[in-house]
């Protein structure tokens, strides 16, 4: 009974840190649109990628932290996707 009791009280707070996390990335996707003149398809491309790696923001589900290599191959696919060369340099010019 009190597990049942706590499982309920629990669906609130996983699904709004769900649409917590799945916003922000919609944000930040919607900044890139703008400053890199993306197309919908695109953004939506980006954003599958940022989810996909950074996972569904549900705090029940616990995932393995990447490791270097993975993190500087997603940085390099999303540079790719937004016209940069550089990855770094896009991590400069984004992040202002």
């Amino acid at each position: 009974m009190v597990l049942g009791l706590l499982a309920v009280m629990a669906v609130p707070f996983v699904i709004s840190s769900v649409n917590f996390h799945r916003d922000h990335f919609r944000q930040k996707v919607q900044r890139w649109q703008i400053k890199h003149d993306l197309s919908e398809a695109r953004a939506r491309e980006i954003l599958e990628i940022e989810l996909e790696f950074h996972g569904s923001g549900n705090p029940l589900w616990f995932r393995p932290k990447p490791t270097d290599e993975e993190r500087r191959a997603h940085n390099r696919e999303i540079a790719r996707l937004l016209g940069h060369d550089d990855p770094t340099r896009m991590q400069e010019t984004d992040s202002q």
